[in-house]
């Protein structure tokens, strides 16, 4: 039996977790230049948790409050969620996705929502595993601003 840890990404580790960004971006997680480490860790409203095998992170779990105007504190949104190939199948995901269901009741939060690709079902059946539901269709919007022409 493989041991596993669920840790909460910080500066003090994210050098050490970057490689599994490393590894989702390339397929391979050699070969890594030390990034800069991200402003938005040090947010009180982001969390970011990786799920080592042995001493490696194998996946991980990225997720924020979205503070709401009235009596409802705040909706828990999964941003990312994403485990190796290679670790798939093994309850990985379902480890990390409920570590942010419990930090979601702990902050007595709202709600928890995400989005998911209609075609994934392997996703669906984890999320419905665990007590999430299907709330109706949406389209999903986004601006790549990056990128985007000059609007304003």
């Amino acid at each position: 039996m493989q041991k596993t840890k669920i840790e909460s990404i910080t500066t003090t580790n994210y050098l050490q977790f970057a490689t599994l960004l490393h590894w989702r971006r390339t397929g391979s997680p050699d070969g890594m230049n030390p990034p800069e480490i991200p402003a938005g860790l040090a947010s009180p409203h982001y969390f970011l948790y990786g799920i080592k095998v042995e001493d490696q992170y194998v996946g991980y779990i990225s997720a924020s409050i979205i503070p709401k105007p009235d009596y409802r504190v705040g909706t828990m949104f999964i941003d990312e969620l994403w485990v190796a190939p290679e670790y798939r199948q093994r309850g990985f995901a379902k480890q990390l996705l409920l570590k942010v269901i419990e930090l979601t009741s702990q902050k007595a939060l709202w709600r928890l929502r995400l989005y998911v690709e209609p075609d994934n079902r392997a996703a669906i059946r984890l999320y419905e595993s665990v007590g999430l539901k299907n709330s109706g269709s949406a389209n999903f919007m986004e601006l790549d601003c990056a990128s985007a022409p000059n609007i304003f």
